[in-house]
């Protein structure tokens, strides 16, 4: 999906760096990834790390334009047969929020400068494509022990795409989340540090809108 904030991440930052460590310390079995955008940010870095030993890799963006983007500038970079793209919105159509329901108070969000503010969230993903790809990708026969799943849709959507991923997942896996200092991953990151049962923070890191890598284990709910 679109990435309004930050729009990728540049091959020296702080997150490649992050992403570079984690693949030295962890074998991971599978990789989502919510928000493709050009595939020149972190599809690519992933893309990077496992191409001498791949996994399987999905990467999935609501944006049809940014999805064609994907494919080309992937296919240039020799990385398009490490990653499999998809063209729809990550959780079911019916979680996203109506436009009232969007509360741009609680963070930092992107287009306060606009007439409407809320509106260019709603656009972000008002495409006819296939939704609830996570859950199509999370059954019971597909999920993995150790996956990396990266969550850096939509703006207003971040913490609903955060609730449903981890209502889908009943194994051990890491989580990225991108800007948490945002509306996108704000009331995430207040959820991750109130249940520290079940989420352990490995790295945050306030550049840009912030980051976390976050180890889930939904085996403590039981």
């Amino acid at each position: 999906m679109s990435k309004q904030c930050g729009m990728g991440i540049n091959k020296d930052d702080a997150m490649a760096e992050s992403i570079k460590k984690l693949f030295a310390e962890n074998r991971f079995s599978r990789i989502i990834e919510c928000g493709t955008f050009n595939g020149l940010g972190s599809t690519s870095r992933f893309c990077e790390q496992i191409k001498d030993n791949p996994i399987p890799f999905f990467s999935i963006e609501v944006n049809t334009f940014y999805y064609a983007m994907a494919h080309q500038n992937l296919r240039k970079a020799g990385l398009k047969n490490l990653v499999t793209l998809i063209n729809g919105l990550s959780v079911p159509r019916n979680l996203l929020p109506k436009k009232e329901e969007i509360d741009l108070s609680i963070a930092y969000s992107d287009f306060m400068n606009a007439e409407d503010p809320k509106q260019p969230y709603l656009d972000e993903v008002d495409f006819n494509v296939l939704d609830d790809v996570l859950g199509e990708l999370y059954q019971t026969d597909y999920e993995q022990e150790n996956e990396l799943l990266f969550l850096d849709s939509a703006g207003h959507m971040g913490w609903i795409e955060f609730q449903y991923a981890i209502s889908l997942a009943r194994k051990n896996k890491t989580i990225i989340l991108d800007d948490t200092n945002h509306i996108k991953h704000f009331k995430s990151m207040q959820h991750i540090r109130q249940h520290p049962k079940i989420f352990t923070i490995i790295e945050e890191n306030p550049d840009r809108h912030g980051f976390a890598i976050i180890k889930y284990h939904p085996e403590q709910t039981k």
